[in-house]
């Protein structure tokens, strides 16, 4: 299945695995701004969700409800000023459960910049 266009991600859960992530590196130079990750998610399980990690913490949306349509996750954070690194992830906790997830139509937008306070005397 995809929301749009021609294709999406599939996650499988295989094996022992709990966790499965698609994960896409983001540009260090984002550090100290706002960043928004937007994903459309499909699946049956309430144990999906997104995530904006830097090298400092992360922030996580909402989970899927697990209803099994196609749900748009939103998530939040800004950036450690000097990051080492930055991903956007699509994250599944599969529990004990055997499922597959979707996702598709992923959007990182900056939603404002860090601007330092400069003292002139």
């Amino acid at each position: 299945p995809v929301h749009g266009g021609s294709y999406s991600v599939r996650l499988v859960r295989s094996g022992g695995a709990v966790y499965k992530r698609v994960r896409q590196s983001i540009s260090t130079t984002y550090g100290g701004q706002t960043l928004t990750l937007t994903a459309w998610v499909l699946t049956s399980s309430a144990n999906v969700y997104i995530n904006l990690e830097d090298n400092v913490d992360n922030n996580s949306s909402s989970n899927h409800s697990g209803g099994g349509g196609w749900e748009l996750l939103t998530v939040t954070r800004t950036i450690t000023a000097s990051p080492s690194y930055i991903y956007a992830n699509v994250l599944w906790h599969f529990v004990d459960e055997s499922l597959t997830a979707y996702a598709d139509d992923a959007v990182l937008e900056v939603v404002s910049t860090f601007i330092p306070k400069v003292s002139i005397i």
